[in-house]
C-alpha cells in the first residue's frame, strides 16, 4: 500500500512539472546515461551491429500527436505499457541513413491489462554535427498496431477505437560514441485510423516511452 502510494506521488509530480522542467530531466537522464556508458567504453569500443533489441516502459495519453510531440500532453499514468522489440537492418544509404525493420510485443498493464502487437519499417538519420561528442539518430517508423482487445482510453476522448489501427513511431537515441551498441531511447508511440481511412476511426492514442536498445 505505502509503495502504491509512493509512485501515485511521483506520478503527480512529473504529470504537473512544466516543458522546461520535464526537458531538463531528459537532459539528465541523458548525461547520467552516457557517464554509466563511458565506464564500459573505456574497457573496449563496442560497435553496433545489425540488430537490435529494445526494451521500454512508457504511459499512454488521449490527446493529440500534436500535443504529444511538443510535451504538452497529458498522460494517464494509470495506463501503462512496457514494449519489447526486435529489429533488424535492411539496407543503408552511405553513411548517414538506414531503413530497418522492427517487430513488437507490449503488454499493458494498470487501468486495463491487454496485449499489442506491431511491425513497422522505420527509415533512421544517423549524422548528426554533435555525434562526437553524443552519437544520436533520430527514426520515424509506419506500420500497424493489433491489440487483444480495444482500448478503453482510446474510446474515452473518441467516439470509437479499433484493435487494428495505423502505427506511426519517431524516437531518438542516444549513444555514447565509443560505445554506440547501447543507446537510450526516447519514443513517441502512435496509433490511429488516419482520420478515419481505417475503421472509421478518427484518432486514438499517443504514448511516451523511454527505455535501452543493444544492438548486435
Amino acid at each position: 500500500m505505502k509503495r502504491s502510494i509512493w509512485i501515485s506521488k511521483d506520478h503527480f509530480i512529473y504529470s504537473h512539472m512544466k516543458s522546461k522542467q520535464k526537458t531538463s530531466l531528459f537532459i539528465f537522464m541523458i548525461i547520467s546515461f552516457l557517464f554509466c556508458s563511458q565506464l564500459y567504453a573505456e574497457e573496449g569500443k563496442a560497435e553496433a551491429g545489425k540488430w537490435s533489441l529494445t526494451l521500454l516502459g512508457g504511459v499512454m495519453s488521449d490527446d493529440t500527436l500534436r500535443d504529444a510531440a511538443l510535451f504538452k500532453a497529458d498522460y494517464d499514468y494509470s495506463h501503462k505499457f512496457t514494449t519489447l522489440a526486435l529489429g533488424r537492418e535492411l539496407v543503408r544509404w552511405k553513411s548517414d541513413l538506414r531503413f530497418e525493420l522492427e517487430g513488437q510485443v507490449l503488454r499493458h498493464r494498470g487501468a486495463q491489462k491487454y496485449w499489442e502487437f506491431g511491425g513497422a519499417i522505420i527509415a533512421r538519420w544517423l549524422s548528426f554535427p554533435w555525434d562526437g561528442y553524443i552519437d544520436t539518430s533520430f527514426a520515424v517508423g509506419e506500420g500497424f498496431s493489433i491489440t487483444s482487445e480495444k482500448s478503453v482510453l482510446e474510446q474515452r476522448r473518441h467516439e470509437d477505437s479499433s484493435r487494428f489501427l495505423n502505427y506511426l513511431l519517431f524516437e531518438f537515441t542516444f549513444a555514447h560514441p565509443e560505445y554506440k551498441a547501447l543507446s537510450l531511447v526516447a519514443r513517441l508511440h502512435h496509433r490511429s485510423g488516419i482520420r478515419g481511412l481505417i475503421n472509421d476511426v478518427h484518432g486514438a492514442s499517443n504514448s511516451m516511452a523511454l527505455g535501452l536498445r543493444y544492438e548486435f
